[in-house]
């Protein structure tokens, strides 16, 4: 519930044509590709973005990208997703 509280308080500020990057340190899709689909599913102006940031090896989900922790140096996962903000007339 927090992670929508404060995307939806971010896209709110987001002017159309903006970009948002959700990241997480988290390995859970409860937090990660379904917070990203709940929110796409409710906001006709987001669309999904392709952001791309120098990390490795990131894998691809059905909304954003995951990085997944490899051995002791590799360090934490997360995960990303950037979503952009069309006109807010987009799908009406």
């Amino acid at each position: 519930a927090r992670q929508v509280q404060l995307l939806e308080a971010c896209w709110a500020l987001l002017k159309p044509g903006g970009r948002l990057v959700y990241v997480t340190c988290s390995l859970l899709p409860a937090e990660n590709t379904a917070v990203v689909a709940e929110f796409l599913a409710r906001h006709a102006e987001a669309r999904e973005h392709d952001c791309d940031i120098a990390a490795a090896p990131l894998r691809r989900c059905t909304h954003g990208w995951q990085s997944l922790p490899l051995g002791e140096a590799a360090g934490d996962g997360f995960y990303y997703a950037c979503l952009q903000r069309l006109s807010d007339q987009a799908g009406r």
